[in-house]
C-alpha cells in the first residue's frame, strides 16, 4: 500500500498534487473566483452622485492568466476529435495560447496582419504555430475541415459562450448580490456577452446588456467593427438591449486611467468596455432613463469586464496618446 504524501490534492485550500495534478489544475470548475472591484475614482466613475456603482471583473485572474482558458478547455472538452488531429484557429492571443497550453496536439494559429509582434510571441512561446494572414476565420475552417486536422472555430462554436453562462455569469450575479442592472463588454467572438447575458437575464430580464462595437478603421485588440461582427456567427444581436462605438484612443485613454487611477493592469479592450459603459450612461441621463435602472437598494450596478493586460501593446501607447501623458527618461 502507497504511504500517503505529506501534500495532497485539496481543492478547498487551492492545492493540485499528484499524478492529476494537470488535469485538475485546467479544469475552470476548480479555479478560484476572479475578483470583482469597485471603481471608486471620480474620472472613473462620473456617475456616483446619480447612484450609479461601476464594477470591474478581472477576467485575467484565472490560473492560466488570461481570460479564454475556460473557454479553450470547454471547447476541448465538448469536442470529440481525433488522437492526433492538428487544431487551426484564427486567434492573435488568448484562445489560441490557451489551446496551446491545454492540449499536447499540434496548434496552428491564423492572426491578423498588424498583430504586434510581443502578442505573437506569446502563443510561440507555448508551442503554437503562428501565420499571419488575411481571413482567417475562413481559412481557419477550411484547413481544420481536412483529414486529419480540427477548427474548434471560437466564432460560431456553442461551448464558447456556455463557459461564461455557466462559470461568470454566476459570479458576477452572486458578487454583487443579485443586485446587478447594467452589464457592459466589448464583442469579439461575442461569447463573453452571450454567456454572461444569457444567464443574467435568466436571473433578472430586466438587466441592461450593452455591446461595444469598434469604430470603423479603428483597431483595439480582441474586439471588432460592426463589419467584422459579419465574420461572427453565434447570436450576439439576441444577447444585447444596447450597443455603442468607440475608437482606439479613447480605449487607449481609459486603459491607461484604469492602471494609474484604480491600479488595475487593464489593457485596452478593458478600457473599450469602460468607454462604451460611459456612454451608454451618459446616454441614459440625457433621455431621463437611469431612474428606471435602480435596483431594490436604490443604486444602478454596472460591471464591465477586465479581459486583457497592457504590456502586450505599450509601444502604441505611446504612438497614440499624446507625449505629455509621460514622464521623459532623464539621464545622470
Amino acid at each position: 500500500m502507497r504511504k500517503k504524501s505529506r501534500i495532497e490534492t485539496d481543492l478547498a485550500a487551492g492545492v493540485f498534487a499528484g499524478k492529476k495534478t494537470v488535469e485538475l489544475w485546467r479544469d475552470p470548475k476548480n479555479h478560484p473566483i476572479t475578483s470583482l472591484i469597485e471603481i471608486v475614482h471620480p474620472d472613473l466613475n462620473p456617475f456616483a452622485d446619480v447612484g450609479v456603482r461601476i464594477f470591474a471583473k478581472d477576467l485575467r485572474l484565472q490560473p492560466l492568466g488570461q481570460v479564454k482558458s475556460g473557454t479553450a478547455f470547454n471547447m476541448l472538452n465538448a469536442s470529440e476529435l481525433p488522437g492526433d488531429a492538428i487544431l487551426y484557429e484564427a486567434s492573435s492571443g488568448n484562445t489560441v495560447t490557451a489551446e496551446g497550453l491545454l492540449t499536447d496536439r499540434e496548434v496552428v494559429a491564423y492572426v491578423s496582419p498588424g498583430t504586434p509582434e510581443d502578442k505573437m510571441e506569446l502563443p510561440q512561446l507555448f508551442g503554437v504555430q503562428v501565420i499571419e494572414t488575411l481571413n482567417g476565420i475562413q481559412k481557419a475552417r477550411t484547413k481544420g475541415a481536412e483529414e486529419g486536422n480540427a477548427n474548434l472555430d471560437q466564432y460560431k462554436n456553442p461551448a464558447n459562450p456556455e463557459f461564461f453562462q455557466r462559470v461568470i455569469g454566476p459570479q458576477i450575479w452572486n458578487q454583487t448580490n443579485h443586485s446587478i442592472t447594467l452589464f457592459c463588454t466589448g464583442l469579439g467572438t461575442t461569447g463573453t456577452m452571450i454567456g454572461i447575458s444569457n444567464y443574467l437575464k435568466g436571473e433578472n430580464p430586466d438587466i441592461r446588456t450593452v455591446g461595444v462595437i469598434v469604430k470603423e478603421g479603428d483597431s483595439v485588440p480582441g474586439v471588432r467593427t460592426k463589419k467584422r461582427l459579419e465574420e461572427v456567427s453565434l447570436p450576439w444581436q439576441d444577447a444585447i438591449d444596447a450597443s455603442q462605438t468607440v475608437g482606439e484612443y479613447d480605449s487607449y485613454e481609459k486603459s491607461l486611467g484604469l492602471i494609474r487611477k484604480a491600479s488595475i493592469l487593464a489593457g485596452p479592450s478593458s478600457g473599450f468596455a469602460l468607454h462604451g459603459l460611459h456612454q451608454e450612461l451618459n446616454s441614459l441621463e440625457k433621455h431621463g432613463e437611469l431612474e428606471g435602472l435602480k435596483n431594490r437598494f436604490g443604486e444602478i450596478v454596472a460591471v464591465f469586464p477586465i479581459l486583457d493586460d497592457p504590456r502586450f501593446y505599450i509601444k502604441r501607447y505611446f504612438e497614440l496618446l499624446p507625449k505629455s501623458f509621460f514622464k521623459p527618461i532623464k539621464k545622470e
